[in-house]
C-alpha cells in the first residue's frame, strides 16, 4: 500500500512537471516543444499544474490563453486542433478571447472565434470583502477591451461574430461609451456601422450619467457626433452635473461651430432653452456668460433656430439691453433678435439712460460712443416704426412651427430665398463671415 501511494504521488508530480513545461513552452511560443508534449499525451489545458496554482491562490492560465495573450497564432492553431478548451477562464474569468482582443491580435482572435469561442463572456465581479485586485471591472467583455485599446478590426470581427454591443460592465459602460470616452472616433464609427439587426444604444454610465454623445462632443469628434445623432442619441439627456451635449458644445475649449450646428439641426426634439446644472442656457453661455468668450454669431444662430432671448437676464441687464450698450460694434445678435420678434420694446421702456452697467458698458455720466449712438438710433427707428407684413408673416410662421420644428424649414418645398428669410437670413450671414475670414 505504501508503494502504491508513492507511485501515485510520483505520477502526480510527473503530471504537474509536464504540464508546467507546456505552460512554459507556451510563454515562449515554442511550437515544437508544445507539439511534442501534446503528442506525448500531456494535458492540453495544463490541468494538473493549474490546479496547484489555484490552491496556492495564484492566477493560472491555460496554454491557449497564454498564446492568445502573446499573439502566437501557430501555437493557437495547434492547441485548438488538440482540443484546447476555448472558453477556459483564469482566476478573474478572463478568457483567451479577452486577451487576444485586448492586445489587438486580430488573426489570433479570428482563429478563436472561427473555432467557436464565446465572445460574450464577462469578467468576474468583485464582491465586498473579497479579493479586489481584479484586472478589469466586472462584466468586461472582449468587445470592451478591443474598444478601449482602439483595435478597430478586432471590434468589427467581434460584432460580426455576435458580440453584444449593448452589454455594460459593472460601471454601466458599453463598448460604444468606452470608445467615445477614450476619444477613439474610428472605433465609435465602426461600431455604429457594424451593429446590424438591432439598435446600438447610447446608454448613460452609472456614476456620471454621461452618454457616448457627451464624450464625442467633449472631444470634438464631429463625424462620430453626426452618426450618433443619426442613430437617435438623446441630445437633451443631462449628465449628473446637469449638462446636455448642447451645453458641452458651447463650452469646450476648442469650440467647433459646425459641431454645434449638427447638434441643433440633426438632433431629435432639441430643446435650446434647457438649462444646465447652473441654470444657464446655451444662448446665455455664448452671450451673457462672463466665463466664456462672447460669440454673437453663435448666439444669432441659436436665436434663428428658436432659442428664447426675451427672458434672459444677466444681473441688471436683459440680453437686448446688453447688446445695445455693449462695447462691441457688431450687430449680428441684435439683428437676429429684431428679426425674430413681431414687436420690440421702445428705447424709452428699456430705460437705458438710468442703467448702471458693469465695466465696459456705458455709464450715465460717461459720454456715449459713436457706435453706441448709431446702434441706439438704428434700434429707435426700428422699434418706433410698424413692421412690414412680410416680417409679421415670418414671425407668425415661426411661432406656429415652434422651436423644435424650425429646423425643418430647410426641407420645406419653398424657394431658397424664402427658406433663408424664415431662418432670419442667418446662414447667408454666416457664409459671408466665412468668406470675409478666408474660410
Amino acid at each position: 500500500m505504501a508503494q502504491e501511494g508513492w507511485l501515485c504521488t510520483d505520477t502526480a508530480s510527473r503530471g504537474i512537471e509536464l504540464t508546467q513545461r507546456i505552460v512554459e513552452a507556451s510563454q515562449e511560443g515554442d511550437f515544437d516543444t508544445i507539439k511534442s508534449l501534446l503528442e506525448a499525451g500531456v494535458s492540453v489545458n495544463a490541468a494538473e499544474y493549474n490546479k496547484t496554482l489555484f490552491y496556492a491562490s495564484q492566477n493560472y492560465m491555460t496554454p491557449l490563453q497564454i498564446c492568445a495573450e502573446h499573439g502566437f497564432l501557430e501555437c493557437i492553431t495547434l492547441l485548438i486542433k488538440h482540443g484546447a478548451a476555448l472558453d477556459a477562464k483564469d482566476r478573474f474569468e478572463v478568457t483567451a478571447v479577452h486577451l487576444a482582443a485586448e492586445k489587438g491580435y486580430f488573426q489570433c482572435l479570428k482563429a478563436l472565434l472561427d473555432a467557436g469561442a464565446d465572445c460574450n463572456i464577462g469578467t468576474k465581479y468583485s464582491r465586498h470583502g473579497y479579493y479586489k485586485a481584479v484586472p478589469y471591472p466586472g462584466g468586461t467583455t472582449a468587445l470592451h477591451l478591443a474598444a478601449k485599446n482602439n483595435h478597430v478590426e478586432c471590434v468589427k470581427e467581434l460584432i460580426l461574430s455576435g458580440a453584444d454591443f449593448n452589454a455594460p460592465d459593472q460601471h454601466g459602460r458599453t463598448s460604444l461609451y468606452i470608445a467615445a470616452h477614450e476619444a477613439h472616433e474610428e472605433c465609435v464609427l465602426v461600431q455604429l456601422s457594424s451593429a446590424l439587426g438591432r439598435d446600438i444604444l447610447s446608454l448613460p454610465v452609472n456614476i456620471t450619467k454621461e452618454t457616448p454623445l457627451h464624450e464625442c462632443v467633449r472631444h470634438g469628434q464631429r463625424r462620430a457626433v453626426r452618426e450618433l445623432l443619426k442613430h437617435g442619441s438623446d441630445v437633451n439627456h443631462k449628465n449628473n452635473a446637469g449638462f446636455t451635449p448642447l451645453h458641452l458644445a458651447v463650452q469646450v475649449t476648442s469650440f467647433n461651430f459646425e459641431l454645434l450646428q449638427d447638434i441643433v439641426t440633426m438632433g431629435y426634439n432639441v430643446n435650446l432653452d434647457i438649462r444646465d446644472g447652473n441654470g444657464v442656457t446655451a444662448l446665455e453661455h455664448v452671450s451673457l456668460n462672463d466665463k466664456f468668450v462672447r460669440q454673437p454669431e453663435v448666439a444669432a444662430f441659436l436665436v434663428a433656430y428658436g432659442a428664447n432671448w426675451k427672458k434672459l437676464r444677466s444681473k441688471q441687464l436683459t440680453l437686448l439691453q446688453q447688446e445695445l450698450l455693449t462695447k462691441y460694434t457688431d450687430r449680428v445678435l441684435l439683428h437676429a433678435m429684431a428679426d425674430s420678434a413681431a414687436s420690440l420694446p421702445t428705447v424709452e421702456s428699456l430705460d437705458l439712460d438710468t442703467l448702471t452697467a458693469r465695466g465696459g458698458m456705458i455709464r450715465p455720466h460717461m459720454p456715449r460712443l459713436a457706435f453706441s449712438e448709431e446702434k441706439l438710433e438704428w434700434y429707435k427707428n426700428l422699434s418706433r416704426n410698424p413692421r412690414t407684413l412680410q416680417h409679421n408673416c415670418r414671425c407668425a410662421i415661426r411661432s406656429a412651427m415652434g422651436m423644435k420644428r424650425l429646423k425643418h424649414i430647410a426641407i420645406l418645398p419653398l424657394p431658397q430665398s424664402l427658406r433663408d428669410y424664415l431662418f432670419l437670413n442667418i446662414h447667408q450671414h454666416l457664409a459671408s463671415l466665412e468668406g470675409a475670414n478666408g474660410v
